[in-house]
């Protein structure tokens, strides 16, 4: 694993770099830089306007799980003006975001570090544009960068496809992606996640173990 020995960023500092990535991220949507922009408001989970929430809580993010990130599409459905800087997190709290917490949970991935493809844009038949793509995927390369984790998730395949073909290739020293089921998915979600999170546990076993802050 060349190029993972470089301690990764904690993404609940406002004063590191995750802090600075925050603020491009939402000076890109201030500036309405893709057409389609919604009023959603943050992007990754734990960020630093939302860690002092779950660490509260007593359930998310009093250490973060430095082995895999989980990439999802879009953040939950958190509405709020462009110019509305009130902290909120990006995970909503629906039936399925509850189902895949529990899920990863069980499966020993409570405290990993979740994101999106794309940060602020609503999709649009099932997909999102390539204005919003394009827009977003220089901010998760940097996330990666920063975080180096053995292992990226894509939930789904559209979050799977953008990290394998246009994402991890702007990465130095990219983590293995990987693909598992979406939370929204129709039939018997829990088995086919089941036997996703046994073979995630098993490549994990094959990778150079990282620490858990």
């Amino acid at each position: 694993m060349t190029g993972r020995a470089k301690a990764s960023a904690d993404p609940r500092l406002s004063s590191g770099p995750f802090g600075d990535l925050m603020s491009r991220m939402r000076a890109c949507k201030v500036a309405r830089t893709c057409s389609s922009l919604t009023s959603r408001s943050y992007y990754f989970e734990p960020n630093p306007f939302t860690a002092e929430e779950w660490q509260e809580s007593g359930v998310y993010f009093g250490k973060i799980d430095e082995r895999v990130v989980f990439v999802c599409e879009s953040p939950g459905p958190q509405f709020r003006s462009v110019n509305d800087a009130r902290p909120s997190r990006c995970w909503a709290k629906s039936r399925q975001d509850e189902r895949f917490r529990q899920a990863r949970e069980s499966h020993g991935f409570t405290n990993c570090y979740i994101t999106n493809v794309v940060k602020c844009g609503v999709r649009a038949g099932g997909r999102h544009t390539d204005d919003e793509l394009a827009s977003c995927r220089p901010f998760l390369a940097e996330e990666l960068e920063l975080l180096h984790p053995l292992v990226v998730v894509g939930m789904g395949q559209n979050a799977y496809r953008t990290l394998r073909d246009d994402v991890l290739p702007l990465v130095n020293s990219p983590p293995v992606c990987f693909q598992m089921t979406h939370y929204s998915a129709r039939g018997d979600i829990r088995s086919r996640w089941e036997r996703e999170f046994a073979e995630l546990k098993r490549l994990l076993g094959y990778l150079k173990p990282r620490s858990v802050w």
